[in-house]
């Protein structure tokens, strides 16, 4: 019987906490798996993360509940799934870009020290 919203590659896999290099890369099991550019952070030098590695031999770094990337079995960064994607929520599907969500700043009159810009998500 299955259970609905549970990823058993998620549960079933090895996790080993590592700490980033100054290469900004980790080293697990004779592989080098090196962190994409990620919005999060500049670098990860000196980070601990986590890296889980799958029942089919493929490998995730994650900082925190973030995938910073993710690696077939010979340590090969695979582009399909986006970077920073939660570790409890799926990826999302192919956006186009006529679709995707722009920021437009708004005025923000609750701070007493005078006007600040927050940005409220709009679709275009």
């Amino acid at each position: 019987m299955a259970i609905p919203s549970v990823d058993l590659a998620e549960i079933l896999c090895v996790q080993e906490e590592r700490q980033v290099g100054n290469d900004n890369c980790v080293s697990f099991n004779r592989l080098k798996l090196q962190i994409p550019e990620s919005p999060l952070r500049a670098h990860f030098v000196k980070t601990r993360v986590k890296v889980r590695q799958y029942p089919d031999g493929t490998h995730a770094i994650f900082y925190g509940p973030r995938c910073l990337g993710r690696y077939d079995k010979k340590g090969v960064l695979n582009e399909e799934r986006k970077p920073l994607e939660s570790a409890r929520r799926p990826a999302c599907g192919n956006v186009d870009k006529a679709s995707a969500l722009t920021t437009v700043p708004q005025e923000n009159k609750n701070r007493r020290s005078g006007l600040l810009m927050c940005y409220q998500i709009r679709p275009s």
